[in-house]
């Protein structure tokens, strides 16, 4: 494991770290392609993130931007190879990651993306699904099944209504959830790492968990505005809420028992919009927040350490 110190503080702590990648996204991005080595860490920025992940080693960790993926490695932030692409609905899984979104303007790529795939990184780009006709803002993979779940905003060539629906085969055939039990709006979702039936949706005010595909929830009495949920690599469920604070729940699925763990002052308006959950270590977990700020903890939470602040490094 590498080795750094913190920026913000005069003292020389070190802290553990596994290598990471980050990528995020939003809307119609302009962008050209860069040299990984191009930018110095202190001058990283965070425009409008839209996912986070850990790769299977638990080395490295994704975190998609509006113009290209960052990466942190070796204790520095450097942009990832690869055009800039603005990906969302960001899924990484056990050897890459699933997305939606929209190319590069300087990109030969279509717009929207539809559904793509990449295993080397984002350096080249598989087409799924639905290219050129839509992109996907809620959507979710399982790490390990690779069941990709999304949430249809409109009508398209694949899937007649709006709603959830899902695929087990690469997007090959899609089946469309009933969502019984649901009557609120969504506000995220995630499916189980290791379970392809199992996904859990947040919204404004519980978590609801399937064991069918999305046909049948139940709730899970969180009682609280979710503004994201992630099943974790050992089968637990967390959610991050707002109600007169910002909150990172830990659900067992199978007793209910809900955990909180002790986070950064946050305001209520800086929610974490993002969870991730090293597949290594199940104690290390990162988390973006609504306003732009990245944080990490090697220890569940006891102690967290800040990569970025409003959108830039803090490295």
């Amino acid at each position: 494991m590498k080795k750094f110190h913190s920026p913000k503080k005069n003292t020389l702590k070190h802290y553990k770290w596994p290598l990471f990648i980050f990528a995020a996204s939003i809307f119609l991005l302009s962008g050209c392609n860069s040299n990984a080595d191009s930018i110095d860490s202190e001058d990283i920025e965070f425009p409008h993130m839209h996912g986070i992940g850990f790769t299977e080693d638990g080395e490295q960790a994704y975190v998609p931007a509006h113009d290209g993926l960052r990466v942190l490695e070796d204790g520095e932030w450097k942009m990832a190879e690869g055009e800039r692409h603005d990906y969302m609905g960001f899924s990484m899984v056990d050897d890459g990651f699933y997305s939606s979104g929209h190319p590069s303007a300087s990109s030969d790529y279509g717009n929207p993306f539809g559904i793509i795939k990449s295993t080397d990184n984002g350096k080249s780009l598989e087409i799924l699904d639905l290219y050129e006709e839509i992109d996907f803002h809620h959507m979710d993979v399982g790490y390990n099944t690779h069941t990709i779940f999304v949430f249809n905003p409109e009508p398209n060539s694949r899937m007649e209504a709006p709603g959830l629906y899902y695929s087990t085969d690469e997007t090959e055939t899609w089946e469309r959830s009933a969502l019984q039990g649901i009557q609120e709006e969504m506000t995220s979702l995630a499916a189980h790492p290791t379970k392809e039936k199992v996904l859990a949706i947040g919204t404004k005010s519980d978590v609801y968990l399937s064991e069918d595909f999305g046909d049948m929830f139940e709730p899970l009495g969180v009682d609280t505005r979710i503004t994201d949920v992630l099943f974790g690599h050992d089968g637990s469920l967390f959610a991050a809420g707002t109600g007169e604070s910002v909150q990172l729940l830990q659900i067992d699925p199978e007793t209910r028992n809900i955990d909180e763990w002790q986070l950064p002052e946050l305001e209520t308006d800086n929610s974490i919009l993002y969870i991730a959950q090293n597949p290594a270590e199940e104690n290390t977990v990162v988390f973006v927040t609504e306003q732009k700020d990245i944080y990490y903890t090697e220890n569940s939470g006891e102690t967290w350490n800040l990569l970025a602040e409003k959108g830039e490094s803090t490295l």
